[in-house]
């Protein structure tokens, strides 16, 4: 019987978590902006955007853990020499840095410089991003004002100038469960296994 190979288990941990780390990063990457995901329930593969967040960190760990592993247990030696010359050049020692790590650090300044300054290439991903982003959620399905999840039912009414026992009454006929008028639209959705947006067309009669 063959014994089980650390080695082998360490490369497909690696390989896996990084697939997995990698496609739940894209999913939080293009996702809707936040309020738009409170106020209409959003799911991707009914997966809630905690849990792509959950997945995500979780992955990125293991990622750590992995390549951490795989690098100073398997790879280390090698990956030190990637730093230096192995060919004596010309009228040069051999000693020093190579060119290979010198093109790495260029290439990762110059991305890091256009993430920090917003600048190209990494402005033209991250406006192609935001577009989306956007076409997640239509312009009917926006909320009506900001944090509007978080305003309770009475607030609601009030700036939809719908009468208090109105809303009260269509709650009660679509049998949804109501404690009191001051929860949130967010704490009835919860309740009720809805959306705050399903609870305000609710309360508006749509």
């Amino acid at each position: 019987m063959k014994t089980f190979s650390i080695k082998k288990w360490t490369s497909l941990c690696l390989c896996f978590t990084f697939i997995l780390a990698t496609f739940s990063g894209i999913i939080l990457a293009i996702m809707p902006h936040g309020r738009q995901i409170h106020w209409t329930g959003w799911q991707l593969m009914g997966v809630e955007r905690e849990a792509w967040q959950a997945m995500h960190v979780a992955f990125s760990l293991l990622i750590l853990l992995a390549g951490v592993l795989h690098l100073v247990a398997y790879n280390w030696k090698l990956f030190v020499s990637y730093f230096k010359k192995r060919d004596k050049m010309e009228g040069d020692s051999g000693k020093g840095l190579s060119r290979e790590f010198y093109g790495a650090l260029v290439l990762t300044l110059f991305f890091l410089f256009s993430s920090l300054s917003h600048t190209p290439p990494v402005s033209w991903l991250m406006n192609g991003v935001e577009q989306v982003k956007d076409a997640w959620i239509t312009e009917d399905r926006l909320p009506p004002f900001p944090r509007a999840d978080s305003a309770s039912l009475k607030e609601i009414c009030q700036r939809e100038g719908i009468p208090l026992e109105t809303a009260l009454e269509r709650i009660r006929e679509r049998g949804l469960s109501l404690r009191k008028p001051d929860q949130t639209l967010a704490a009835i959705a919860r309740a009720n296994g809805l959306s705050p947006r399903d609870v305000y067309l609710v309360v508006k009669g749509e």
